[in-house]
Parts: structure tokens; C-alpha cells; sequence
């Protein structure tokens, strides 16, 4: 009897074990891969910084003075200040912000995994778990998805967008869109989205009544979802805490820095960066052979509806033609060409990839007649439908726990690689940073031979300037000759006069070197050694600090 109620118990509440089972174990999971106190960029110490700063001011970080000369000292927008917010709380648990930042991302990763399986079940899909742990199997988007910044934050609320689409809920979506903006300057995607939702619907009515019409593609009517999206996302623009700034830094860090990457020409992360399309696939090859083989299904099932493919009745699965399976089609195919320009796309598109594939493919597995086979399984004896049960829990454990090792060996790897080419671990720069907060004067300026070790500089010595920092674009478009002479400096092709010229040009005091660097920074940092013009202050094994005479 006993034994009864517990399996009636277990049946009804399925879905809310089965969501805190892919909880804990997506946590578990991050919380291994991520067990060494080392960062895969130095992002992660700007943020724990401006969390911090925000607990210390009580306040918002109105503004940014650690980079004169910048757009950020000019238009500044937190552009992750709900990220920020987020963070705060974890701060104020754990105390130290580093960690907390650690413990942060290793939730938001977890709760992402878990409302990407509610979003399966809601649209709904077969297999939702099965889907849910293919994303396990693409080591770019664990890659990606590791990272101690924004990426999964933003992702539970792109799901959340997605899931106001679905159920047509616009008011939602418009409050998601608001809120979008203030978390993180990705919210275009959204936006995007909403666009396209509109546009497929489109399509997909005039596919199903063979009634086609371009007239309907210019019905403002037809655009209604969109229309919410562009109102909670101007709305989260005007009422905002940067309001008008944030226009201007939209315009930098959307047109200058994504669409147009002007960084390429000058040094910029490594994130945005192009990708070979063969590269991305061979990495990530059993998501791409689904992902390529939805895409061909869908373009087969498209041309029987218009009469320039036959197909026999058979062979027609209206799923693969539907509003869902065109909006999700449409959006992967952007955004895989979006990370061909610029790598770090790749977490948006995988699990996008992941939802067009089970939408589009939702009818193709129904052809396998599968309550034939639950009544074939009904009809066996009890005791040996539960050695079938345990046999098939065993060989998805084992099939899970295979595929896991294989991509945790890789993501491993991945780390190993990093710290040979840039160590970031969390004592990064913290010798050099205490001996400037304790040494050199309050608002000294600090030219460091590369920009991206800002984060760690900011977090260790706050009370210094830098000439450059975050993302070399934000120096870059404040003053391009400037920034052209800055450049040229730092890779030793102004040596005879360095000195002279950050003094005058930058007012800079003192001139920073990181130890592991490439060679042409390396060839400055000894023909600074010999220049009296340099007297060196201070030495570590990550750094030497000269004072500028």
C-alpha cells in the first residue's frame, strides 16, 4: 500500500523531480568543470568589482573615471546593471566577490539548463530531456556557457522572451524586453525574435491555406508581438539610470564593437572573432548533423506544400511546416551566420538550433508509433518490463556519462590551453595592484602595455587610472588618433620618444607591463628597460611597474 502511494506520488509530481533532478546535476556538473580558481578571461573581476562598488556607494555606478579619455568617462551605461544587481546578493553571502561571481555563474548556467527543459515541454516537443542533453554535447556552448559573465543570465531571459511569444502573452513580453535592456546589451536578439515570430506566422498561414499574399507581409496587424517587444525595449531605454548616455554607448558597443567589429583592425577579445563554419561544426558535429538534417527536412516539407516537390502522404509531417518550426528555423539560420562573424553567437544559436530541431522533427518521431510500443510494453510481465526499465536507465546513464566525459575532457583541455596562451587566476595581478594602491598617488594615470588586463588593475588598485581597458573600441571611437598613437607606443614603434608622449598625450605617471605577452610588446618592454626615462618601481612574476620621469 505504502509502495502504492509513493509510485502514485512519484507519477504526479514527475515533472517537478525530474526539473530539480537537471537542476542539482546542471549544477553539479558547472560546479566540477569550474572547481579551479582561474578565469577564462578577465571579465569576471570587472564585474565582481562593480557588484562590490555598488554594496560600498549603495547606489548605481553613475560614473566611470577608471578610463579618461574614453566613451566611458563620457556617455558610461552599465550595460549589465541587472547582472550587476544579481550579483549583489551573492556578495553579500559568500564575501568574497570573486567567489561569489564563481557561485553566481554556476547557478545562472544550472537555472538556464532548467528553463531551457520547461521551454521543450512547453512548446511541446518529444523527448524534452533527450533535447535538453544535447546541449551537453556541444563543447562550444559549455564553453561559452562557463564563462563567469552575463551569457547565462541573458539566456533565461531570451527563454523567457521565447516562452511570452509562445503563449502570446505581449504585455509579458513587453515587461521582458524592459528588463532585457537593463540586464544586458544583447537584448537586439530579442527584438530580433519578436520580428521574426511575426514574419513566419505570415509565412506559415499561407502555407497551410495554399493562399499566398504579399500584401500581408506590409498589415501592421501582423506585427502586433513585435510592436510590444520595440515598446518594453524603447521603455527600458528612456527609464533607465543612464538615460540619455546609454544611446550614445549603445551606439558604440552595438554598431561599433558587434555589427561592425571595428576591433579586428586594432586588437579586440578573442569572442569576436570569426569562426570557420567546418571548425564549429566538426567541434560540436552530433548538434550539427541533427541541426543540418532539420533544416533539409523542413525545405523538403516546404516545397510539397507549394507543389514544387512531390511527396506521398506518408511522408508529410505538418510539425516540420509549422509556425514553430519556421520561426526557430528562420532565427538558428541568423544567428549560425552571426556566429560565423563573431564566435561568442554560439550560445544563442546552439540551444536555438536545439529547439528548431525538436519542433521540426516533433512529427518525424511520432511516425515511430509509439503508443504501439508502450502497448507492447504494457503487455509484458511486470518483472521484466522493470529489468527492460532498469537496463534502459543504465544505458542512458552510461550514454550520458560518456558523452559528459568526452566534452568535460575536451572543456579541460580548453582550460589547459588558456592558461598556457594568459593566466587570469584570481589572484591575477593582485601583488602589482596592492603596491599602487599603497604607492602611487590617487589618480595617477597608468598606461599598461595591453588593455585587457583593466579588469584585474580596477579591481585591485581602484584608486589609479588606465588609458585603456574593457574593450579597446571605447578609447578607440572617443579619439582615433589618439588611440592610433596609444597603439603604436605600446608595440615600440615610437621608442626614442615613448616617454615624452604618454607624458604629454596621456598624462600618464607610470608605464605597466604584463610578463606574458607577444613578442612585439615583449621587444617594447626591453627597450623601455633601457631608457632612463623609465625608472623601474616595482617587480612581481606577473608584472613591472616604471615610473615615468
Amino acid at each position: 500500500m505504502q509502495l502504492s502511494t509513493v509510485h502514485i506520488w512519484l507519477k504526479r509530481n514527475s515533472t517537478l523531480i525530474t526539473a530539480c533532478a537537471i537542476l542539482v546535476g546542471a549544477f553539479i556538473l558547472f560546479a566540477w568543470l569550474r572547481q579551479e580558481p582561474v578565469f577564462l578571461d578577465g571579465d569576471p573581476f570587472y564585474h565582481a568589482k562593480m557588484a562590490k562598488l555598488m554594496i560600498e556607494w549603495q547606489d548605481a555606478i553613475k560614473e566611470f573615471l577608471w578610463i579618461p579619455g574614453s566613451i566611458l568617462e563620457q556617455h558610461f551605461t552599465d550595460h549589465h546593471f541587472l547582472y550587476h544587481v544579481l550579483l549583489v546578493p551573492f556578495v553579500l553571502v559568500v564575501g568574497d566577490p570573486l567567489i561569489a561571481v564563481r557561485i553566481a555563474s554556476i547557478f545562472f548556467a544550472a537555472v538556464f539548463i532548467l528553463s531551457f527543459y520547461l521551454l521543450l515541454r512547453f512548446i511541446p516537443t518529444n523527448g524534452p530531456l533527450f533535447y535538453t542533453l544535447v546541449l551537453f554535447s556541444c563543447p562550444t556552448f559549455i564553453s561559452r556557457i562557463n564563462l563567469d559573465k552575463a551569457p547565462a543570465v541573458s539566456l533565461i531571459v531570451l527563454s523567457a522572451g521565447l516562452y511570452a511569444l509562445l503563449a502570446k502573452k505581449w504585455v509579458l513580453l513587453a515587461g521582458i524586453s524592459f528588463l532585457f535592456v537593463w540586464l544586458y546589451d544583447a537584448w537586439p536578439i530579442l527584438l530580433v525574435a519578436s520580428f521574426l515570430w511575426c514574419f513566419t506566422r505570415i509565412i506559415a498561414r499561407q502555407l497551410e491555406s495554399q493562399e499566398y499574399s504579399l500584401a500581408s507581409f506590409f498589415n501592421p496587424r501582423n506585427y502586433a508581438p513585435f510592436a510590444w517587444c520595440l515598446v518594453g525595449i524603447i521603455a527600458g531605454i528612456i527609464i533607465n539610470p543612464y538615460f540619455p548616455d546609454n544611446i550614445s554607448f549603445f551606439k558604440t558597443h552595438l554598431i561599433s564593437i558587434a555589427l561592425v567589429t571595428k576591433g579586428l583592425a586594432f586588437g579586440i577579445g578573442q569572442e569576436w572573432f570569426p569562426v570557420e563554419p567546418f571548425t564549429f561544426i566538426r567541434s560540436n558535429i552530433f548538434f550539427s548533423i541533427l541541426w543540418l538534417c532539420a533544416i533539409s527536412w523542413v525545405i523538403v516539407q516546404v516545397l510539397s506544400l507549394t507543389g514544387k516537390l512531390s511527396l506521398p502522404d506518408s511522408a508529410r509531417t505538418p510539425s516540420a511546416s509549422s509556425h514553430t518550426a519556421l520561426f526557430f528555423g528562420s532565427f538558428s539560420i541568423l544567428l549560425f551566420l552571426l556566429t560565423v562573424k563573431s564566435q561568442r553567437m554560439a550560445e544563442y544559436f546552439i540551444p536555438i538550433g536545439i529547439l528548431f530541431i525538436a519542433c521540426s522533427l516533433r512529427d518525424l518521431m511520432n511516425a515511430f508509433s509509439w503508443p504501439d510500443i508502450r502497448c507492447a510494453l504494457g503487455q509484458m510481465r511486470s518483472k521484466s518490463l522493470m529489468a527492460l526499465k532498469v537496463l534502459g536507465s543504465m544505458g542512458i546513464f552510461i550514454a550520458v556519462a560518456y558523452i559528459s566525459s568526452i566534452h568535460a575532457a575536451e572543456y579541460q583541455q580548453f582550460l589547459r590551453v588558456t592558461r598556457e596562451a594568459r593566466i587570469y587566476p584570481f589572484h591575477s595581478m593582485q601583488r602589482v595592484g596592492e603596491y599602487m594602491s599603497a604607492h602611487v598617488a590617487h589618480n595617477a594615470i597608468v598606461v599598461t602595455n595591453d588593455w585587457s588586463y583593466f579588469p584585474q588593475l580596477m579591481y585591485y588598485a581602484d584608486r589609479q587610472r588606465y588609458v585603456w581597458g574593457l574593450d579597446p573600441t571605447f578609447t578607440y571611437d572617443a579619439d582615433p588618433e589618439k588611440y592610433d598613437l596609444l597603439f603604436s607606443i605600446v608595440r615600440g614603434e615610437k621608442n626614442d620618444t615613448a616617454a615624452e608622449l604618454l607624458k604629454k598625450e596621456f598624462g600618464a605617471s607610470y608605464m605597466l607591463f604584463a610578463k606574458q605577452d607577444k613578442q612585439p610588446l615583449q621587444h617594447f618592454a626591453i627597450q623601455v628597460a633601457r631608457d632612463a626615462s623609465f625608472e623601474k618601481e616595482y617587480e612581481d612574476a606577473e608584472a613591472i611597474l616604471y615610473a615615468i620621469q
